[in-house]
């Protein structure tokens, strides 16, 4: 009888070994090295045969030109951020895609959700499509919108409501970095609004916040009811460094 219970602890054993062996974080990926970053990114092309975990603190970028495959019933799980360069592709043929509570995934480049893939996305959680990207969701989608923040700004193909958006509106909000004083407040109507949204961005190496200076807060009111927010370090015609979800950018 012991032997037997010994045998089918060591099998549990074993089988959460494999469970917890079959999904990796982003340190396993193929990653270009550069000291410099804050920010991992992948050097080529990868066919994920595990489930991968971009950890909380992690921000993993897909650069021009390179892609991420995610295939059978794995899963690509975000806890921190995941941003697509302009030419970079997100391709989910099957599998799911999480957003967890606080995720961000921030893409100018291309995401693809094919019929057998799925986009999850848990309550605050950050799905933003820029002006420039492209999302094909053909999939499934997990996702309440009263709760969860998700717009594509750019071109959308896919029969989901709700998640194509433009930019009708905004409001900005000019204070001081050191106390944080209102200096000056404008809306703006649909046209100015939109040609008011940062354009030509780059990922800031750093991520480090500038310091002292001005700031300004503009409060992009979308047509499917989402609101995206992005903090500009300097005047409006003046900026040099962009935050947005979570991930700063240089003009």
């Amino acid at each position: 009888m012991k032997k037997t219970i010994s045998i089918l602890l060591m099998i549990i054993v074993l089988w959460l070994m494999s469970v917890c062996s079959s999904a990796i974080d982003i340190s396993r990926l193929p990653l270009v090295p550069n000291r410099n970053c804050d920010y991992m990114q992948i050097e080529k092309n990868i066919n994920l045969k595990a489930n991968l975990v971009i950890n909380e603190s992690d921000i993993l970028v897909i650069p021009k030109g390179k892609k991420i495959v995610l295939n059978g019933n794995n899963s690509i799980t975000v806890n921190g951020k995941l941003y697509i360069e302009h030419g970079g592709n997100l391709i989910v043929n099957s599998g799911t895609l999480i957003l967890n509570k606080g995720a961000t995934v921030l893409s100018n480049g291309s995401i693809n959700i094919r019929d057998n893939g799925t986009l999850k996305m848990l309550p605050n959680a950050n799905f933003t499509v820029l002006p420039e990207g492209i999302l094909l969701l053909d999939g499934q989608l997990d996702a309440d919108l009263k709760t969860s923040n998700i717009e594509c700004l750019g071109n959308y193909v896919g029969q989901h409501q709700g998640v194509k958006a433009e930019i009708i509106s905004a409001v900005s909000f000019v204070t001081t970095a050191y106390n944080e004083k209102l200096e000056g407040f404008a809306s703006y109507e649909r046209d100015a609004a939109q040609n008011l949204f940062p354009k030509e961005i780059l990922i800031n190496k750093s991520q480090k916040r500038p310091i002292g200076g001005v700031i300004t807060t503009v409060r992009f009111f979308c047509s499917n009811g989402q609101i995206l927010e992005v903090v500009l370090y300097g005047s409006l015609s003046g900026y040099n460094s962009v935050l947005m979800n979570g991930i700063i950018f240089i003009k």
